[in-house]
Order: C-alpha cells, then structure tokens, then sequence
C-alpha cells in the first residue's frame, strides 16, 4: 500500500490485513534542477537537461509543442534515475520553440519549460533584401556578398559545483555550456593552466566540458576553473575540490605487564580532521576514570591504565573514523601473576 507524502496535515483510519511493514511513504516526484533556456546558432548541437528526485519508479518524458518527443536519430533522450537529458545533434529551424519536461511517480508529477532558439544567418535576410532590390531596380544594384553566423557567446547553464575527493582516487568535474561552435575550453586551477597528460583528461563533447584528474592527492584541493570561448567572446566558472585523506593508524604497546604498573597504548593515525577516537575492550568504550586515561588530539591518542591488574588483559581495540570512512587497530595486553601471590 502506497501513501503519498503530502505537505497538509491529515488523519485516518485504515483497516487492513495487510502487516504493518507493507505500509510505504512514496515521495512525490519533483523536479530539482529546471533545463536552462538556450540560445544556439544553426546546425550545432543543443542540450537540455534536468535533475529530479522521488521515489521510483519514475517516468520521464520530454514534449514540444504537447507531443511527446521519441528518442531516435533527431532527438536522443537518456534518462537515469536522477536525472534526464535530451539531445539535439545538429539543429534545425523548426527545433526552436518551448520545450517541457514532465516527471512523474505513483504520488504525483513535476513538469517545466525551457526554451531553444536557433539563429540563421545574418546572410538569409540580406539576400532577400538585395534580390528584392534587384527585381525592382536592376541597373542601381551592387553588393558583396558575405556569409556571417550569428555568433552566440558562450554560457553555462550548469555550472561547477563544490565536490570531495577522497586520496588516491580519481574526481570528475563537469558543467554543461551552451554557444556557437567552433568552442575552445581551458581548465585552470588556482589561476594556472591545466594541460591535458597522464594526471590530467579534458574532453569537450556534447556542450559537456569534463576534467578528470587522477590519484588524488592534499595538494589537488583548490578552486578549478572552466573558461569556454568563441569568437563572440568568453564565460568561466568556478567550483572547489576537497580531498579527504582515508584512516590510517598503528598501536604500540608492551604486550607484557607486571601487576601495579603503567601500561600506556599509543595510537599515532592520519587522515582529514575531524576524527573521532573511541577506545573499547570487550567491545565496551573505555572512558576516563579513576583508573585510566584517555587523551586525544588530531594525530594521536593515548590509553594509560594507572595500575594494571590481571582483570585488565585481553585485547585492546581503537576505533577512528572521520567523513570518509574507518579504521581501526588492536593490541594484546598480558598482565602477568605475581610471583609473591
């Protein structure tokens, strides 16, 4: 049974045989990222594309003018499920207009509109102006004739967004741009250029401009920079990239102790702050007491038991995570009888 989540407040009774478990809270499709209008010059590619959330199934379709597009070799339309994009290849005339996106679940729907347009050239109208003149007046009409595209500056219609990375792994930064063609794009982070090589790949396909950046290290965190130009003139935007260091730790302990004495575990650990350090034996969280220690800070942590006693062997685990996962160490403590007992 399917219960629509709905933003007014309301109560009811079922009665069902159904158990309590097949009771499911749907969440209404919505549309979260709206397709950006675009202007794009005659017979280069136009992208349209948007995000969405709900529970699934969800249906994605793309209309113009009220009928429904069909994914062929004229529009291509690929749907996940997140997100939806529908593709023109080369443009036509007759593919300016609005156009409207519809999502929609077993709880409800979510639609918009974007618009296309595409330009021809400044030469169609000149020539019917110069060939209307020459029907009426043949012997007073000179010209050249020159073949101008209407340029359209590049922009971006999504733009870099603030990502994390996690150490030696790969990220991908991506933004989608619209604008005549021939396009160049260049990626720069913190303000100097980045060339494509074995660290570093830059595609440009499909108004997609995409850099993936290799075996992530701290020294690849910064602000990148996309910058897209054409003969019209140029657009950049930025986004962040964090790369968060994974869990490392080593314990060192005398695995021998004589009852009455210090015994201190040392914890030395990496990776990117916060971390939280919990100390356990037999699975129970050790806290500070009148009978031991536990000192923390960003690199290290320590568990000193004041007087050890034969009840405090067996195995010793520390246990650190921060936001990019865990790791955890363990050591054996034996505290020996006393010869004099």
């Amino acid at each position: 049974l399917w219960l629509a989540a709905s933003s007014v407040a309301c109560s009811a009774v079922i009665k069902t045989k159904l158990p309590l478990n097949n009771f499911v809270i749907a969440e209404p499709a919505s549309i979260s990222e709206h397709p950006k209008s675009i202007s794009v010059t005659h017979g280069d590619p136009a992208r349209l594309e948007c995000r969405f959330s709900g529970t699934k199934p969800l249906k994605v379709r793309w209309l113009k003018a009220g009928k429904e597009l069909p994914s062929g070799q004229r529009y291509r339309i690929q749907s996940t499920d997140t997100s939806s994009v529908l593709k023109m290849i080369t443009t036509e005339k007759s593919d300016g207009g609005d156009y409207t996106v519809e999502v929609s679940n077993v709880a409800g729907h979510s639609s918009c509109d974007a618009s296309v347009t595409v330009l021809g050239r400044f030469a169609q109208s000149f020539v019917e102006s110069v060939c209307s003149s020459f029907y009426s007046h043949p012997d007073n009409v000179f010209f050249n004739l020159y073949v101008i595209d209407q340029i359209i500056k590049p922009s971006f219609t999504r733009k870099l967004t603030e990502t994390e990375g996690i150490k030696g792994s790969c990220a991908h930064l991506e933004c989608l741009v619209s604008g005549s063609l021939p396009m160049t794009i260049q990626w720069y982070k913190d303000e100097t250029e980045i060339q494509t090589c074995q660290k570093y790949k830059c595609t440009f396909f499909e108004n997609v401009a995409f850099l993936e950046i290799g075996c992530l290290d701290s020294r690849d965190s910064g602000s990148y920079t996309c910058v897209a130009e054409n003969e019209a003139g140029s657009a950049q935007c930025s986004g962040s990239l964090s790369v968060k260091g994974l869990i490392s730790c080593i314990i060192s302990i005398f695995s021998n102790a004589l009852p009455g004495s210090k015994v201190r575990f040392t914890l030395r650990v990496s990776g990117t702050p916060p971390l939280a350090i919990k100390w356990f034996k037999n699975k129970k969280e050790i806290l500070p007491s009148a009978e031991c220690s536990v000192i923390k800070d960003s690199t290290s942590s320590s568990l000193e038991l004041f007087s050890a006693k034969t009840s405090d062997s067996g195995e010793y685990v520390c246990e650190v995570q921060n936001a990019v996962g865990s790791a955890s160490c363990k050591a054996a403590l034996f505290v020996k009888e006393s010869c004099w007992s």
